[in-house]
């Protein structure tokens, strides 16, 4: 019950980030401006980061205020999961708005596929080690978006000069 009302509230949080991703998708693809992308992505990446940090500083009295008193311990678990409600962000905007003017949209999914076998890996090692708890599973699926942005992330730094081509 705690890591299902800890998942539920960065879940909520998570949602928040797609709409800016897709409204500034299609202008990515058209006039491929990757200077308005840096600036959407460094001023809303530090608006992210202080709206994560208040959550995180703040995680147990919110965990009481929106699910209850009994809910009191999913403080713990709704930090951890911040930390992957922070990089998935930054996962985001280098998915489909950064790497799809560039022609590079298959590193997008690929990230996505590494990310799950990491995942399942990371599972499986906690069952056979018996070490499946919620705080090990809340790690787990933060370092879900982590990968999915390494990933992403690396793509772009590896063909950022196309990027820089269509800035000329």
């Amino acid at each position: 019950g705690l890591y299902s009302g800890a998942t539920k509230l960065s879940s909520a949080g998570e949602q928040m980030i797609p709409p800016l991703g897709d409204a500034l998708y299609p202008s990515m693809v058209n006039k491929k401006d990757y200077r308005l992308f840096y600036r959407i992505v460094l001023r809303g990446g530090i608006l992210w980061f202080l709206a994560c940090g208040l959550v995180e500083v703040l995680a147990t009295p919110l965990c009481v205020l929106i699910l209850g008193g009994q809910y009191a311990s999913a403080g713990g678990f709704l930090r951890i999961l911040m930390v992957g409600v922070f990089f998935g962000y930054f996962s985001f905007m280098f998915g489909y708005p950064a790497l799809s003017p560039i022609g590079k949209a298959t590193w997008v999914n690929a990230a996505i596929m590494v990310s799950a076998i990491v995942n399942l890996t990371a599972c499986a090692v906690l069952w056979l080690t018996g070490n499946i708890t919620p705080l090990t599973v809340c790690v787990v699926f933060s370092s879900t978006n982590i990968t999915t942005f390494i990933v992403r992330f690396g793509a772009f730094m590896k063909f950022r000069n196309l990027a820089e081509q269509d800035a000329e």
